[in-house]
């Protein structure tokens, strides 16, 4: 879509100008690097990083984990999890979903941050200072 509009006939220093202000808006983008406690996570290469070292997950432990992290401070769901996990997969396990989250738990180990269990509702990503 359109960022702007400039009406015929138009003085060339008001086409100059509204090209400096939208690339001024480009490039004030958010930071890339999401922290929470001692986890980061960069947009733009993708990866996690636990206390500037970057954290070895396979594609599932990561899926896991970048939910969690998207919905930090709201619960989410085994079902969600699974889905990002497993996609329309029918034969994932319902316990698979567990198995992942004590490996994320087990790598998350010496941190700030946790992964708590709420029964009968899902998983929270929570950090303690």
């Amino acid at each position: 879509g359109a960022d702007d509009y400039l009406a015929k006939p138009f003085e060339i220093a008001e086409l100059e100008a509204r090209i400096r202000a939208q690339l001024r808006r480009v490039h004030r983008q958010a930071d890339p690097v999401v922290a929470f406690g001692d986890l980061s996570f960069d947009s733009r290469t993708r990866l996690f990083a636990l206390r500037a070292a970057e954290l070895a997950l396979t594609p599932r432990e990561y899926a896991v984990l970048e939910q969690l992290l998207l919905k930090s401070g709201r619960t989410v769901s085994k079902a969600q999890l699974s889905q990002s996990v497993f996609g329309f997969e029918d034969e994932a396990d319902p316990s698979a979903i567990e198995i992942y989250v004590h490996r994320v738990r087990k790598k998350l180990e010496g941190s700030n941050v946790r992964i708590v269990t709420l029964r009968g509702l899902g998983y929270l990503l929570r950090h303690e200072d």
